[in-house]
């Protein structure tokens, strides 16, 4: 088996991203999660499954904490990785500061949300991101 190359090794400079090292260290380390499995499609809570309760990704909720776990997209999980990374994510504020490709990474287009915003799309956007500076949601 091949080894991974850490995406921190192949990502561009926080400055050619137009982001702080906290962010870019942040966006690595949720990549490394949605490729790792760890951040599952939200699922409902409750039942006799406890696979149901755990930590989940979806690009339509910035972050909601529950008894079950914590859900967030992209830019909600590196702001629970690092309070510093994209504070205030979310907010109107801090919406209308976003650059255009954090915009288009943060909120897929309408053409891009015609397919589920699954980890493994999420992921392949994010790569795109942090090795081009240019989002790509396609259809991964």
């Amino acid at each position: 088996m091949l080894a991974r190359t850490p995406i921190d090794t192949l990502a561009l400079s926080a400055s050619a991203l137009g982001i702080s090292e906290r962010e870019r260290a942040a966006l690595c380390r949720v990549f490394d999660m949605l490729t790792c499995g760890q951040l599952a499609p939200q699922r409902p809570c409750g039942g006799d499954d406890a696979s149901l309760c755990a930590d989940g990704f979806d690009m339509m909720v910035w972050q909601r904490q529950s008894p079950c776990g914590t859900v967030a997209c992209i830019a909600g999980w590196a702001n629970i990785l690092d309070r510093t990374a994209f504070a205030g994510v979310g907010s109107a504020a801090w919406i209308f500061s976003l650059s255009a490709p954090l915009t288009r990474l943060f909120m897929p287009g309408p053409k891009a949300r015609r397919t589920p915003c699954t980890p493994r799309r999420a992921a392949h956007a994010l790569y795109a991101f942090l090795t081009t500076g240019e989002a790509e949601w396609g259809t991964a």
